[in-house]
């Protein structure tokens, strides 16, 4: 968690004018590429809101045996209400 709140900390996403003006759904895939060039997994996750009007944009982290959800407007973490059966390693492939 530290890794991944320190990252958002340092990415602009949520504050650079440039993408104000994007929805969530767009926002979340900026987020999702922005992380992979640094080589994260944060992928963009879509979804209707409750009253299914809109589709909502936010990236799912999986940290350890936790799923969370990151709004790339805000840079809110969120732990979602389901969680990996297992713990996962946090490097899962040895060195070649």
């Amino acid at each position: 968690m530290q890794e991944l709140t320190g990252w958002l900390v340092q990415d602009d996403t949520n504050t650079n004018p440039v993408y104000s003006s994007l929805p969530p759904s767009a926002k979340a895939y900026v987020l999702q590429v922005k992380a992979l060039r640094d080589g994260y997994i944060l992928p963009a996750q879509l979804g209707l809101d409750p009253t299914g009007t809109y589709i909502l944009g936010f990236s799912l982290a999986l940290v350890a045996a936790n799923i969370y959800l990151v709004d790339p407007s805000t840079d809110v973490i969120i732990l979602a209400q389901f969680s990996v059966v297992t713990s996962l390693t946090l490097q899962p492939l040895s060195p070649s």
